[in-house]
């Protein structure tokens, strides 16, 4: 009793308002920089959690206020990449480290690039905005490529942020593993330059929120891969054409690496195929587009606008797989019909090293190119084991009947032992006559 006006003071101390203005926050509606930092641990951006600490807490603290106004910005803001190209030129980080290097492991969610990943896609940015400071300038020049990269890592954040949610973990994957060239890198890179229909919505490891870009890839499915079933078109043809639905694949001749996304699958045709959902990029050395498709209502009836040519068939013209914009005339990419190498804008050859081909449809549509090539491998063993056991097979077969309309009379089973008994007989008589 004799300590209540002390209480009042402490009480007043923790919580006091003067002419409207907040002097000092509650110890329990304030967020303490451990706390705050340790929250990014699981998703390997503790980089971005302190730069986000500095930008945001006050006097040491983060206060509760702040702290719900940062995840609102998060979920409903217009630009998150102007939001952390900003983080990224304004934090003591990028003091010691390049912006695009702190940026590039903001933007592949703590997973570190490859140094051959890191010169394909920022070495021109780089370069190119070396003595840029303007925030806009920069934000304007990724937007190309990595707006909704920026997108994903708000939620992400956003997600960290609500302490009720369970941890998140980013442990991306394909449905039948990674490979040589789909790697995990490669995987991001094309959860960033590909949309519909190559992409299928699944199930997100964040609550309350769409599935991240590089979640809605977690079905892609090798149809092929040189590695493991051999350097051969026929091996090609016979697992990967004829299929269904949207494909990627890879091809890689010797210091290049390409990309083609269409949105049919191969096959055999004296016609242009792959329209507007229809890119070739080329990878490596330096990450550029080379094709985009093209939508056949903007180009006109009787306008071919597919991008890929891929006849190895007909000899009455070109052979092998050509992609461009006019890809008889002149292809950006010339593949011979053996597969062994690779033309790039009538350059000199290159030995093809390695090719992978994925689909990226729908699970029905896998589905029914299995069957199909279970169907074909049934019949051909049906033709290998097939045998007239009676004449009257062979009399009655079309086979026999477009050989007698070519002129060849062949004879079979039953009636062969007969001729060779009529002929014996002949000669038997004959001898005797003599």
């Amino acid at each position: 009793m004799g300590n209540v006006e002390s209480e009042k003071v402490a009480q007043k101390s923790d919580i006091s308002v003067h002419r409207g203005v907040r002097t000092e926050e509650p110890s329990d509606l304030v967020i303490h920089e451990n706390d705050f930092l340790v929250k990014f641990e699981p998703v390997k951006l503790q980089s971005l959690g302190k730069s986000i600490w500095m930008r945001c807490s006050k006097s040491g603290v983060f206060s509760l206020r702040d702290y719900e106004s940062l995840v609102q910005e998060l979920n409903h803001g217009s630009n998150h990449l102007k939001f952390f190209v900003k983080l990224a030129t304004d934090s003591q980080t990028a003091e010691t480290e390049p912006m695009f290097s702190v940026l590039s492991l903001w933007f592949s969610f703590g997973k570190s690039f490859t140094d051959q990943m890191h010169r394909a896609i920022f070495g021109n940015l780089i370069s190119s905005l070396a003595d840029v400071t303007s925030v806009d300038t920069i934000a304007a020049r990724l937007s190309t490529l990595f707006t909704d990269v920026a997108d994903d890592l708000a939620k992400i954040v956003s997600h960290v942020l609500k302490a009720t949610n369970p941890p998140l973990l980013l442990d991306f994957s394909v449905s039948s593993g990674f490979s040589t060239l789909l790697t995990e890198e490669m995987l991001w890179l094309l959860s960033v330059i590909l949309s519909s229909p190559f992409k299928r919505p699944n199930r997100t490891r964040l609550v309350d929120s769409a599935p991240l870009e590089i979640e809605q890839l977690a079905h892609l499915c090798q149809l092929y891969d040189s590695k493991s079933h051999g350097f051969s078109f026929t091996r090609i043809k016979e697992l990967a054409f004829e299929y269904d639905g949207p494909i990627i694949m890879f091809l890689q001749a010797e210091n290049y690496l390409f990309c083609l996304s269409s949105d049919e699958g191969l096959k055999d045709s004296m016609k242009t195929y792959g329209s507007v959902d229809s890119k070739l990029f080329q990878i490596f050395p330096e990450f550029t587009k080379l094709v985009s498709g093209r939508s056949a209502k903007l180009a006109g009836p009787g306008v071919e606008v597919g991008i890929i040519y891929s006849n190895f068939t007909a000899k009455t013209t070109r052979r092998g797989l050509l992609i461009g914009h006019q890809p008889i005339a002149s292809p950006v990419i010339d593949v011979n019909e053996g597969f062994t190498e690779l033309r790039l804008t009538g350059g000199p050859p290159l030995k093809l090293v390695a090719v992978e081909i994925w689909a990226a449809g729908l699970t029905d549509q896998l589905s029914k190119l299995r069957a199909q090539k279970a169907w074909e491998l049934q019949q051909v063993n049906k033709e290998k084991n097939r045998r007239f056991k009676l004449e009257e097979d062979w009399r009655n077969s079309d086979d026999r009947r477009l050989l007698a309309i070519g002129g060849v009379n062949v004879y079979h089973s039953a009636e062969i032992e007969g001729r060779e008994a009529e002929l014996s007989s002949g000669l038997h008589n004959a001898s005797k006559q003599q």
